[in-house]
C-alpha cells in the first residue's frame, strides 16, 4: 500500500506531525485541560533547556517560566477552553527565572477530541525578540530626533528674546556708564555702580541664551575634565551644602575632549545642583567619575553617536530616584519636578552636549538614586598638533 494512500490519513498526520515536532524553528506544545504538557517539539524543548521534548510531558509553565508569565498563560488557555475562541497572533513578553526576557507572537487554539469535545490548547509562538529590539530603537532614534526638534524651536525663540533684550541692556549700559563719568554727587556712585553689575549680569545671561538658541556657536577647545574638576571643588562644595558630602573617583589616565571649557563648568554645576536637589533635605552624597570608553556607531544606548573615543563624566547621587517616565522627560526643555523658574539646565546641557558630536543621558530608578552620563569627543592627538 502506498503512503498516500487516502485510507492511511491516521500514518500521514502521524509522520506530518514528527516532522513539525523535530524541526520547525517556531515554539509548538499541546496542553492538557490542567495546562500540563502533552507534547512540545524540538525547538521549545531547547529553549528550556531540555535534552528531549519527552522531559516536558506533565509539566507546566510554572516549572519553566516565572510564575508572573505561568499565571497569565494559564489566564489564557481557561478562557480558551471555555469559549473555544483562539488567540491568534499576539505578541507577549516571555520572562525566563535566569532574568532573560524574550518576546513572542503568540497563536493559541483549542485542542478537540473525535466527538468535537474540547481536551486541551494547541500553540504556536515564533519568536520576535529582534523584532521588537528593532522597534525599541526605531523609537528611541524617533524620540531623539522630536527632543532635537524641540531643542530647536526653544532655540529660536530663546535666541531672538535674547538678541532683542541684549540691545536694550546696550543702550542702558552706555547710558549709566556716560553718567557714571558725569556723576557730581559721591552717594550717586554705589546706585550706578550697582545698576551697572546688574546690567552686566542681564548681559551674561543673555549670552548664554544666545549660545543656547545655536547662533553663537561654542568654540571647542581642550578640556581636561579631571583638572576642571579639582579646580572646581571648593565651589563645587559650597554648591552642594555641608550636609552633602562630595566625592570623586577621577580617571588618571583621562584624555583631553573636545569642547568649551566654559560650557564644560556650566554643565557641572547644573549638574552637581540637580544632583543637590535630588537629596532628601540636602542630605546625602554626590561623586564626580571620569574615564575613557569606546564606542560603536549606533551602539546602544547612544543610537544616534557616531563611533569613537570619547570622555566620560558621571554625576551619581544617592537621592530619591526617578520612574521611567519623569527620566524620559528629563531633558526636556522646561520639564522639571522643581519650583517654577527650573527647567532649562539639564535641557542646555543636552544642546551644549549634542552640538559638539557628544551623548548625555540619565540612569535612574525610584529609591535608587541617579547618574548623569555624559560623553565628550576626545580631542585627538592630530588636532592637538595642529593647533599648537
Amino acid at each position: 500500500m502506498a503512503f498516500w494512500d487516502r485510507k492511511n490519513t491516521a500514518v500521514q498526520e502521524t509522520y506530518f506531525l514528527q516532522v513539525l515536532i523535530r524541526y520547525l524553528p517556531d515554539k509548538i506544545y499541546f496542553k492538557d485541560r490542567e495546562s500540563r504538557f502533552l507534547c512540545i517539539n524540538h525547538e521549545l524543548a531547547k529553549q528550556f533547556g531540555l535534552r528531549d521534548p519527552i522531559e516536558a510531558v506533565g509539566k507546566s509553565d510554572a516549572d519553566f517560566f516565572t510564575p508572573e508569565h505561568a499565571s497569565r498563560a494559564r489566564t489564557d488557555e481557561l478562557a480558551i477552553l471555555k469559549s473555544g475562541q483562539p488567540i491568534l497572533d499576539r505578541e507577549e513578553k516571555e520572562t525566563w527565572p535566569d532574568g532573560r526576557t524574550t518576546w513572542a507572537s503568540t497563536t493559541k487554539l483549542p485542542l478537540r477530541g473525535d466527538n468535537g469535545e474540547i481536551i486541551g490548547t494547541f500553540g504556536l509562538s515564533r519568536d520576535i525578540t529582534a523584532h521588537k529590539k528593532a522597534e525599541l530603537e526605531k523609537k528611541q532614534l524617533e524620540d531623539q530626533l522630536l527632543q532635537i526638534r524641540k531643542l530647536e524651536a526653544i532655540g529660536r525663540l530663546a535666541a531672538g528674546v535674547a538678541h532683542d533684550f541684549n540691545n536694550l541692556l546696550t543702550v542702558v549700559m552706555g547710558r549709566l556708564q556716560m553718567a557714571t563719568r558725569r556723576a557730581s554727587q559721591e552717594q550717586a556712585q554705589p546706585d550706578l555702580d550697582t545698576a551697572l553689575q546688574a546690567c552686566q549680569r542681564a548681559s551674561d545671561l543673555t549670552q548664554q541664551l544666545l549660545a543656547y538658541g545655536r547662533l553663537q556657536k561654542a568654540p571647542l577647545g581642550e578640556v581636561d575634565l579631571n583638572q576642571l574638576v579639582r579646580g572646581m571643588l571648593l565651589t563645587l562644595r559650597s554648591y552642594a551644602g555641608e550636609a552633602v558630602e562630595l566625592q570623586t573617583e577621577l580617571d588618571p589616565g583621562l584624555w583631553p575632549a573636545r569642547f568649551d571649557p566654559d560650557q564644560a563648568e556650566q554643565i557641572i554645576l547644573n549638574l552637581v545642583a540637580n544632583a543637590r536637589d535630588a537629596l532628601p533635605n540636602r542630605r546625602g552624597f554626590i561623586q564626580l567619575c571620569t574615564g575613557n570608553v569606546e564606542r560603536q556607531a549606533g551602539e546602544a544606548p547612544y543610537p544616534t553617536l557616531a563611533g569613537g573615543q570619547f570622555v566620560m563624566l558621571q554625576v551619581k547621587d544617592n537621592g530619591m530616584g526617578m520612574p521611567p517616565e519623569v527620566t524620559e522627560k528629563l531633558f526636556e526643555p522646561f520639564f522639571t519636578t522643581k519650583e517654577l523658574g527650573h527647567g532649562l539646565g539639564l535641557a542646555s546641557a543636552y544642546g551644549m552636549v549634542h552640538d559638539a558630536g557628544g551623548g548625555i543621558r540619565a540612569i535612574s530608578a525610584p529609591g535608587q538614586g541617579t547618574c548623569i552620563e555624559v560623553l565628550l569627543p576626545r580631542r585627538s592627538q592630530a588636532v592637538r598638533a595642529q593647533t599648537a
